[in-house]
């Protein structure tokens, strides 16, 4: 950071301070949107920024360097939220999630918030990728009951 922050004038604390800050929020960024789509991923996102935001302007006894860390990572996420939000897409997402909740159906739900197994490795192993479910564990076929044997007549 020696060289950056001779060049730039800033400060090296100060530097490695927003810079820290920008690679955290571009990690919480990245793992939230791995498993999260929809409107709730721009949520996580905007919640997450506000927290960090907020935790770095009003708690008390909070390092500086902290302090500059969280505030360049929770305005990381919260303005990119913003950038990231296709209003059409958010709006669509929201209304496939409260249909879902009107229907009770719980899978409808959750396949609108939360990445199925397949998009997450098509996410992970790039664009094209297919995801291929483990077999199923062999189970036994279902025994039959033996048949009853019949009783001698007069034999209780």
């Amino acid at each position: 950071m020696a060289e950056p922050s001779r060049r730039t004038g800033i400060p090296r604390e100060q530097l490695s301070a927003h810079i820290g800050g920008e690679f955290i929020g571009s990690v919480v960024e990245v793992v939230s949107g791995l498993f999260s789509k929809g409107w709730l991923s721009v949520v996580v996102n905007a919640v997450a920024g506000v927290i960090a935001l907020g935790y770095a302007t009003y708690a008390t006894g909070v390092p500086e360097r902290l302090r500059r860390e969280m505030l360049s990572m929770g305005s990381h996420l919260a303005f990119r939220s913003l950038e990231l939000v296709k209003f059409s897409e958010f709006w669509h997402s929201l209304r496939a999630t409260a249909e879902a909740i009107k229907t009770g159906d719980v899978n409808a739900v959750l396949s609108s918030v939360l990445k199925t197994p397949s998009e997450v490795a098509a996410e992970i192993l790039g664009a094209g990728a297919t995801y291929t479910p483990l077999p199923a564990p062999l189970t036994p076929p279902p025994r039959t009951p033996p048949a009853p044997t019949p009783t001698p007549e007069g034999v209780y």
